[in-house]
């Protein structure tokens, strides 16, 4: 898989609740309705939320 600036390596996985290794990617961004959501593949750490929102930020500034 080819990464980019916009992937961010999720480092917490296994306390994300993931089943493997897994990625951000900053720039595949959807919006869904709730109702169509059927379950959660799990949910980020807070230190890895806070690198996320700074790579938002890092990019943002660049533009």
């Amino acid at each position: 898989m080819t990464r980019t600036i916009f992937d961010f390596q999720i480092v917490e996985w296994k306390k994300a609740g993931l089943l493997r290794q897994s990625i951000v990617r900053l720039h595949k961004v959807y919006a869904i309705e709730k109702r169509l959501i059927e379950r959660s593949l799990g949910k980020l750490e807070s230190d890895d939320w806070e690198q996320v929102r700074k790579r938002i930020q890092e990019i943002w500034s660049s533009i």
